[in-house]
């Protein structure tokens, strides 16, 4: 099979977190409410800033705890703070397990998936079109993670009104 370019985070040996894991920063359900919300925003943030000066911006819990507060952010709609996390996750992911990782095709889709959810398809699908091609050559034509690119590109198109290209 491909190897992934770079280093793997599974093997990550760094710094690890006194009080905060990755599976801390998940939450059991989905926020209701405006407060529960808020609630949650802030404790994504309060981890990010622990998990930030404890370990560091490069370590896979912080980009995990990014991710989630992006996520977060994109539900409320609030895209400009949303793209800056996404984007800081791309980079280093990119940086650190090379472009044609899963772990960094996973954070481009997140990208790509928050700006067609600001409305701005074209960004949105010459990302998902880089993801589809990385991931058919790196991983095969029939490959899951190919098949979900070319399923997330055809959605798109679909979205915004492509109905030509997203048949093909």
């Amino acid at each position: 099979g491909v190897q992934p370019a770079g280093p793997d985070y599974g093997s990550y040996r760094g710094p690890q977190p006194a009080r905060q894991r990755s599976s801390d920063l998940k939450l059991v359900r989905t926020p209701r409410g405006v407060d529960e919300v808020e609630q949650a925003k802030k404790v994504y943030q309060e981890a990010l800033a622990s998990l930030r000066s404890e370990v560091g911006d490069r370590h896979p819990d912080t980009l995990a705890a990014m991710h989630n507060l992006g996520l977060l952010l994109k539900s409320q709609m609030q895209f400009k703070p949303a793209f800056e996390l996404f984007s800081e996750v791309v980079r280093t992911r990119s940086e650190d397990l090379g472009p044609e990782h899963s772990e960094t095709i996973g954070a481009v889709t997140a990208l790509a998936q928050l700006q067609q959810a600001a409305g701005d398809y074209e960004a949105a699908g010459k990302l998902l079109h880089e993801c589809m091609e990385i991931a058919r050559r790196s991983l095969g034509a029939r490959h899951v993670e190919t098949l979900s690119a070319i399923r997330n590109l055809g959605s798109l198109l679909h979205e915004a009104g492509d109905l030509e290209g997203a048949a093909t």
